[in-house]
C-alpha cells in the first residue's frame, strides 16, 4: 500500500472526512483548502488538521494546527475511535 493510500484510508476513518475533497485520492492541498473554507463542521476541521499534521507537521496549513485537546472537546465517539485506532496502530509518513 502506498503512503498516499495509507493517508486516504486514515482520513476516511473520520466520519466527517469520508467524502471530503482531497481524501480519495489523497491530495493534501485540496483537503487543506476545503478544511480552511467555511463549509466543513468544526469536527471535520479538527480531523483534517490531524491527518494533515501527520502528512507534514512542519508545514503551516491554511486550516490551522492540530490541537488534541480542542479536537476532543468537539469530536463525537466515532471521531475519538478513529484517532484511538491510529494510536493503537500508529505509523508516520
Amino acid at each position: 500500500m502506498t503512503l498516499e493510500n495509507h493517508m486516504s484510508h486514515l482520513a476516511s476513518t473520520f466520519p466527517t472526512l469520508r467524502c471530503a475533497p482531497g481524501v480519495a485520492p489523497w491530495c493534501p492541498r485540496q483537503l487543506d483548502n476545503w478544511a480552511g473554507s467555511a463549509q466543513p463542521s468544526t469536527a471535520a476541521v479538527h480531523a483534517a488538521r490531524f491527518v494533515l499534521s501527520l502528512w507534514d507537521n512542519r508545514r503551516s496549513w491554511q486550516c490551522g494546527s492540530f490541537d488534541l485537546i480542542e479536537a476532543i472537546r468537539v469530536w463525537d465517539k466515532p471521531h475519538v475511535d478513529a484517532i484511538g485506532c491510529w494510536l493503537t496502530h500508529r505509523w508516520l509518513p
